[in-house]
């Protein structure tokens, strides 16, 4: 948990993309394994969690915290109206979706699939384990 208020709150929501303002907490959940046959165990037992959770929520997620959960997540990340504008902007300055690991926005034309990364519930990235260049599984 993540106390939120201070400066944060004192900056109105569309002054930047960041809309998510004047909740109190930023909650993550973070759920990590290391072996494939414990994917629907583990991802179970986060969604379960997370679920039950969602009622002491504003329904907003911060955009460090998606995965590639569909744009009704992006969109709950930015706030429709920031949603829009990224959008354009994103269109404009990046037709050719060279920034798209970043979930900011929906690309004009969406890539067939990110890197593979680790198994875990809460980010797409984390660094290589030693020796091991594809990274954790």
């Amino acid at each position: 948990m993540m106390l939120l208020g201070g400066r944060v709150a004192r900056v109105a929501p569309e002054a930047t993309a960041y809309p998510h303002r004047e909740p109190g907490f930023l909650v993550t959940l973070l759920g990590g394994w290391t072996e494939e046959e414990d994917d629907a165990a583990n991802t179970g037992w986060c969604r379960e969690v997370y679920d039950t959770m969602q009622r002491f929520t504003s329904g907003g997620v911060h955009v460090n915290e998606l995965l590639d959960e569909g744009e009704r997540r992006i969109v709950a990340a930015h706030g429709a109206d920031h949603y829009r504008r990224l959008s354009e902007l994103k269109a404009k300055y990046d037709p050719a979706n060279v920034f798209r690991v970043t979930r900011t926005s929906s690309p004009p034309t969406r890539p067939a699939a990110d890197p593979p990364g680790p198994r875990n519930v809460s980010g797409p990235w984390l660094p290589p384990r030693p020796g091991n260049a594809e990274g954790p599984r």
